[in-house]
């Protein structure tokens, strides 16, 4: 089976596309990133895929067709930790990912964001993304998935959406693996070991004082707003038995 391709919005430092390649099934084809920082981290490690800095030029290629679409639209608008604007936050760009995925016209869509956005104006916002995603004839998933429940040794809650143009859907759901996964068990054991036993996590790197080094401040804004590969990972894998089952039938 060929490799499906990948097309990148908010692609931060690359999280979701890094993981969806940790299976072998997938290849990066272009990317769309805003923040220049995080644009050479991408150039690094996607020196040769083709890349956008705004999601409101997109597309300016030729060759834009993908089969997978993904992306972080920003969570501003609807983190609890903020404001929650919602739609009349000027951050709220998820009718910009619809757009480009009308234009594009994936097999499969996968968007990340926070737990935030279930609830935020009441619930109209997720239930507008889904009305969007139905519009466009794609059958929809989602769930909250977290770290921990791929092996992390923190938790890292995010809501991934995944929608299938082709009207299959995960033999178990996308939540599965959370309900069977040994995550609590793993959290305790970090919680309960000594700092100085935990010899397998590296020493955090935050840094508290003012040392006039902006790179620091860059990479840690960019971790933090990352998606941890091991979860795009486990969603890729079940895609490509999707994808397999398709193939044979």
């Amino acid at each position: 089976m060929r490799k499906l391709t990948v097309g990148s919005l908010f692609s931060g430092i690359g999280g979701l596309e890094r993981g969806l390649e940790m299976t072998g099934g997938f290849v990066t084809k272009w990317q769309v990133e805003i923040d220049k920082y995080a644009r050479t981290v991408l150039a690094r490690h996607w020196p040769k895929v083709h890349r956008c800095g705004d999601v409101r030029d997109f597309p300016d290629m030729d060759d834009y067709q993908c089969d997978v679409l993904v992306g972080g639209f920003p969570c501003q608008p609807v983190s609890c930790a903020g404001q929650r604007g919602g739609a009349d936050d000027e951050r709220w760009l998820w009718e910009d990912m619809r757009r480009v995925c009308e234009v594009v016209r994936p097999r499969w869509l996968v968007a990340e964001n926070v737990r935030g956005l279930l609830s935020a104006d009441g619930g109209r916002l997720f239930g507008g993304i889904l009305r969007d995603l139905a519009r466009l004839g794609f059958v929809v998933e989602w769930s909250l998935l977290s770290a921990c429940s791929m092996g992390a040794a923190h938790s890292r809650e995010r809501l991934f959406i995944v929608a299938n143009s082709n009207g299959h859907r995960f033999q178990r759901g996308i939540g599965w693996a959370k309900e069977s996964s040994n995550s609590d068990k793993i959290l305790s054991q970090v919680r309960n070991t000594p700092t100085r036993a935990r010899v397998n996590l590296p020493a955090p790197e935050f840094c508290r004082g003012a040392d006039g080094i902006s790179h620091r401040v860059q990479r840690t804004k960019c971790l933090g707003n990352a998606v941890v590969p091991q979860v795009a990972e486990w969603l890729g894998y079940r895609i490509l038995e999707v994808e397999a089952w398709r193939n044979c039938n």
